[in-house]
């Protein structure tokens, strides 16, 4: 699945001093030496291209003190154009009035110069943002399929396969807020391990495995409240063509005996990967089709806080923590039970209360 930003122009609004000033002096920078625009590259395929681009810089630089060249160059829809209009903030070292570019990281505010596609302009008035700049490159990348990561001060592209460099993975998964040992990248909560392996633990959890990194990353449903969209936030900082190759993403959970052969199947991917599920949501969402499936199957099963127990009754009974008089109500009704029976967060008095 391809990446998409989505984006939405708004109208103009009064630049702040302090912004003003950050756009004048990253144009006046531009003047200096506009290729600090273009990506690190080694390999022949980025060559190819990224050469073609800057055959187009060298035109605009050779004007870059011909204001009204400038102009003129600005009015082209490529890339150059945006640089050209960048330029020609430079000479006026003013931005008044800056356009505005909504997206779902927020506003972006840029001065618009000329006729070049927003974003291009976005990017290059905004080219010392990792995430940022990546809109100068963004349409060529994806219709080329190369494969670009950038971070700090570093930006690469390294052709038609992912690659990340380590520095840039070392990035992303210092800012995950997790352990990490070895290649494995956890919460507290989960055995590195078993997420290594695919396995159950005590909680449900997120497991994603970014092939090119040979990193998997992993934390519980409880650990999963305090983020947004992991996924999300890793590939802000690249541009793949299809991250969904690159990145197996599956919601672990504890295997259920179940007459659905699918039953573990991690579904709602596609709505997780365009980031209208947060990754508890993404958890939850499958964690309760799954139970459902239980359900629709009516055989005998039970199930406390996602942990399955199979027919083992007197497991179940046991982590309810009931007192004596609750163990023999418990024992009593639910031996008699041919059906799923599946809670969370409940006392041994709610489930006499559903059964009795």
């Amino acid at each position: 699945m391809a990446k998409k930003i989505r984006t939405m122009r708004t109208f103009a609004r009064t630049a702040s001093k302090s912004m003003e000033k950050k756009i004048v002096d990253n144009a006046k920078e531009l003047m200096d030496d506009p290729y600090i625009l273009l990506p690190d590259y080694e390999d022949s395929y980025s060559t190819k291209y990224f050469s073609k681009i800057k055959k187009t810089f060298n035109k605009v630089n050779k004007f870059k003190n011909d204001t009204k060249k400038l102009e003129k160059l600005s009015n082209k829809k490529d890339i150059s154009g945006a640089l050209a209009g960048a330029l020609l903030v430079a000479h006026s070292e003013k931005a008044p009035y800056l356009g505005v570019l909504k997206y779902t990281t927020g506003d972006i505010t840029y001065a618009q110069r000329g006729r070049s596609d927003n974003e291009k302009q976005a990017g290059i008035q905004h080219f010392d943002d990792p995430v940022l700049r990546l809109l100068c490159f963004k349409d060529i990348a994806l219709k080329k399929n190369l494969h670009l990561y950038s971070w700090d001060d570093n930006f690469v592209s390294t052709g038609l396969k992912p690659n990340p460099p380590k520095e840039f993975i070392k990035f992303i998964i210092s800012r995950l807020g997790l352990h990490t040992s070895y290649n494995i990248t956890a919460c507290n909560h989960l055995n590195p391990e078993k997420i290594k392996e695919k396995q159950n633990a005590d909680a449900d959890y997120l497991r994603i495995h970014w092939k090119s990194a040979d990193a998997i990353i992993g934390f519980c449903e409880n650990c999963s409240k305090s983020k947004k969209n992991t996924l999300f936030d890793i590939s802000k900082y690249m541009i793949e063509s299809d991250v969904s190759k690159d990145f197996d993403i599956t919601v672990v959970g504890h295997t259920i005996k179940c007459t659905s052969s699918n039953e573990q199947e991690t579904r709602y991917i596609k709505e997780y990967l365009s980031g209208e599920l947060t990754d508890y949501d993404f958890i939850k969402k499958n964690i309760k089709e799954r139970h459902q499936a239980v359900k629709d199957a009516n055989e005998k099963l039970f199930v406390l806080n996602g942990k399955s127990y199979g027919n083992d009754v007197n497991d179940f009974i046991n982590d309810l923590k009931p007192n004596e008089y609750e163990r023999k109500g418990l024992e009593s009704i639910l031996e008699k039970i041919d059906e799923p029976v599946i809670f969370d967060d409940v006392t041994p008095n709610k489930v006499l209360e559903k059964y009795w």
